[in-house]
C-alpha cells in the first residue's frame, strides 16, 4: 500500500489552499501588502466554490499569509513578521492584536453610583463609577469596541480633567499603560449578540473575542483601571510569548 497521499485524495480546501499559498510566496502574484481578488472573482480563477475557497482562506489567515481587513476585503501579509505585537508587555491590547488598523477613536462617557460587581472588580469603596465606551474605527467600519471602569480616585489619581474629555482619551489610550507596572489579562470568546454598547453594533450576531485586563500600578491590589476589549475573531490575533 502506498503511504503517500495523491493529490487527487486531498480535500479540496487543501488543494485550493495549497495553491493560494504558492501565489502569495512567489513575490509576483499577490505581492505584500497586495490586496487579493474579490472572493467571487478569486473562486472563479481558481476553478472552485466560495464555500471552499474560504475554508482555504481561513487557513491561510491563520498561518498569517493573508490577512483581513472588514470591508476592505483580503490583503497578502507581510511573511515572517509577527502579524501583531505579543501580550507579555504592557500596551493597549485593541493596538496589539487587531488586525486592521485603527484610523479613530470615538469616546463617551459618564459617571454613576457603582453597582455591586463594579465594588468587586475594584476591590475598594467608592462612591462614583467612571463608565468609558471607546468604538475603534478602521475607514468607516467599527472594528473593537472597549469598555473601561475605574474608580473616581483613579480620575484623582492620575491628574485627569474630566471636564476636558481629550485628558481622559489620552489616558486611556496610553498614559494609563505608562503608569503601570503590572497587568492581569484573560482572553475568551463570548456571544453577546447584536449588542454591544447602546449606540453601535459590532458583533452582527456573533461571537467576539474578549479581552479582559485589569491594570495595576505599584503594590495595591485595587486595579487602577479595567478594561473589557471587545475585537472580531475574524479580525484578531493574540500572540504571547512564553518562556520556561
Amino acid at each position: 500500500m502506498n503511504g503517500n497521499v495523491t493529490e487527487e485524495r486531498k480535500p479540496a480546501y487543501v488543494l485550493v489552499y495549497d495553491r493560494l499559498r504558492a501565489m502569495l510566496t512567489d513575490g509576483m502574484t499577490f505581492p505584500v501588502g497586495s490586496r487579493l481578488p474579490s472572493e467571487p472573482k478569486l473562486a472563479e480563477m481558481l476553478g472552485t466554490s466560495r464555500m471552499t475557497l474560504r475554508q482555504a482562506l481561513a487557513l491561510l489567515v491563520e498561518d498569517g499569509l493573508v490577512c483581513k481587513a472588514q470591508g476592505r476585503g483580503n490583503f497578502a501579509a507581510e511573511r515572517g513578521v509577527a502579524a501583531t505585537s505579543s501580550l507579555d508587555k504592557i500596551g493597549h491590547p485593541v493596538y496589539r492584536c487587531c488586525l486592521d488598523t485603527i484610523d479613530s477613536t470615538e469616546m463617551d462617557f459618564r459617571l454613576e453610583p457603582p453597582n455591586e460587581f463594579q465594588l468587586e472588580i475594584f476591590n475598594r469603596d467608592t462612591q462614583v463609577a467612571v463608565v468609558v465606551d471607546r468604538w475603534y474605527r478602521s475607514g468607516a467600519n467599527i472594528v473593537a469596541y472597549t469598555l473601561s471602569l475605574m474608580p473616581i480616585e483613579t480620575i484623582t489619581y492620575l491628574g485627569i480633567d474630566l471636564k476636558n474629555p481629550d485628558s481622559l482619551l489620552s489616558m486611556l489610550e496610553s498614559g494609563v499603560y505608562s503608569v503601570a507596572d503590572r497587568a492581569q489579562i484573560t482572553a475568551r470568546l463570548t456571544y453577546v449578540g447584536d449588542f454591544i454598547s447602546e449606540k453601535y453594533v459590532l458583533s452582527d450576531k456573533k461571537d467576539l473575542m474578549l479581552i479582559t485586563e485589569n491594570i495595576f500600578c505599584g503594590e495595591n491590589y485595587a486595579p487602577l483601571c479595567v478594561n473589557k476589549h471587545y475585537i472580531l475573531p475574524q479580525n484578531c490575533s493574540i500572540e504571547i510569548s512564553a518562556v520556561k
